[in-house]
């Protein structure tokens, strides 16, 4: 059984592994996935089981909201402050550089309260004794497919580096073969 944590401390926890940062931002860069969803998918298959219609729907728009009226702006903003501003030459001006680390820092904030959101949609929720592992995978392929994100190859190998992260060793290979 896996430990239960809050959303926030779960998501701290794993992305602290270079290999999950690495495909979480490849997976939100190339293929377009919000990241908090996807940890949302793992963390609530872990303490709530596999998502219903009803919350399923309710976290997607709550977390489509919040990524693209707040989070992705902030992100465009500061990724722009990294090669806009270098290109015209203010790169190592201080002031800037200052402004743009404040602007991470709301980043974060934001993707936190997202996050907060999106945990308080489960803890109205009933418990029930489930397959963690399958819950997540379920969570995962049902996030992908309302994305029309194919689960081809490359994609199974990011989301094996995320479940590798969040499942315990004896289950992990039972995970990837339902993921792909």
């Amino acid at each position: 059984m896996i430990v239960t944590e809050r959303f926030w401390d779960f998501s701290n926890r794993i992305y602290q592994r270079e290999a999950v940062q690495q495909a979480c931002l490849e997976l939100q860069n190339q293929h377009n996935l919000d990241v908090n969803m996807l940890l949302f998918c793992i963390w609530s298959g872990i303490v709530h089981g596999e998502l219903a219609d009803a919350l399923y729907g309710k976290a997607l728009r709550v977390s489509s909201n919040w990524r693209s009226r707040l989070v992705h702006p902030l992100r465009q903003a500061r990724s722009w402050m990294k090669t806009g501003l270098a290109s015209a030459g203010f790169k190592d001006d201080p002031s800037y550089l200052e402004l743009r680390e404040q602007i991470k820092v709301i980043e974060l904030k934001a993707e936190r309260l997202q996050q907060l959101e999106l945990e308080r949609l489960v803890e109205s929720q009933p418990a029930a004794d489930f397959d963690q592992t399958l819950a997540i995978v379920q969570n995962l392929k049902r996030y992908c497919q309302s994305q029309t994100l194919d689960l081809d190859p490359p994609v199974v190998m990011l989301m094996a580096v995320l479940l590798e992260a969040s499942v315990p060793d004896e289950n992990l290979e039972s995970a990837l073969l339902a993921m792909s």
